[in-house]
């Protein structure tokens, strides 16, 4: 019988804060979170965690943030997060070095890039913020960081979540990261390490899944649902959906692995 995780992830919140943005707009985002975070605590199935893809806060300010953390805080699992292109650091650790899983709490220009070990699987959060651009970035550092926390894994199944998928998604004819070559190089060494079984990601704003000739990159829309570019019938267009990822274990010892991703509707 296979052992394993559930994830549920949550990506591209773009909170706003109702005090000094559109309340109408503000309002609906944060209702498009609460209720997103409620369907998950219905699960009859209830996932083992659940990690936050980026773009949480639409400006980066700290009551966007504080307001998320609370939003969050609602789960009934623990909860993870990362950054994306409308994030900032500092701001996002003023609010959630709290919680203790964010490496070097001190700094508030460090990566959010770590790892968690739970249910006999290693999540590795990749940080791909480049400020000053909707694109991301991969440097070297973060580059050697990512190999160094796969590697700790062992023989552990590994699944990477981060913003921007690392690679072009098919019918956007546009990158997703400046350095191209750089993303494609992270890539190549995932794709080395055997033990990552899946890349979670966002940012699209439309879900997708890509082939790669190794772990598989699947794309979750965004929680926002007036910022979606996906097709959903008229009935469906103002409700959230989250994405529910199965890993299945089935040798850890030759890290024999599959994920199933089942997307959930909020309604």
């Amino acid at each position: 019988m296979p052992q394993g995780m559930r994830i549920a992830q949550i990506t591209d919140t773009h909170l706003l804060d109702p005090k000094t943005a559109d309340r109408q707009q503000a309002a609906r985002r944060i209702a498009d979170f609460e209720k997103t975070v409620e369907a998950i605590n219905a699960l009859p199935e209830p996932p083992d965690v659940v990690v936050h893809s980026g773009d949480i806060a639409h400006d980066a300010k700290p009551r966007e943030y504080g307001l998320a953390r609370e939003i969050l805080s609602q789960l009934q699992v623990p909860v993870f997060t990362t950054l994306g292109n409308r994030d900032r650091r500092p701001a996002f650790r003023e609010v959630f070095a709290r919680d203790g899983y964010l490496p070097d709490p001190g700094n508030p220009d460090g990566f959010a890039q770590y790892a968690i070990d739970i249910a006999g699987v290693r999540l590795v959060a990749v940080d791909t913020l480049q400020l000053g651009s909707r694109r991301g970035e991969i440097c070297p550092e973060r580059h050697a960081l990512a190999e160094q926390l796969i590697t700790a894994a062992g023989t552990k199944p590994v699944v990477i979540f981060m913003h921007h998928p690392p690679l072009r998604v098919p019918g956007m004819n546009w990158p997703m990261f400046d350095d191209e070559p750089a993303a494609a190089r992270f890539l190549e060494m995932v794709k080395r390490h055997r033990q990552v079984v899946h890349i979670l990601s966002g940012h699209t704003h439309r879900a997708d899944v890509i082939a790669t000739g190794g772990p598989p990159v699947s794309i979750m829309s965004a929680v926002a649902t007036e910022l979606r570019i996906d097709d959903f019938p008229e009935s469906r267009v103002s409700v959230p959906v989250f994405h529910v990822h199965d890993v299945e274990v089935f040798d850890p010892c030759h890290r024999h692995a599959d994920v199933i991703t089942t997307v959930y509707s909020a309604a």
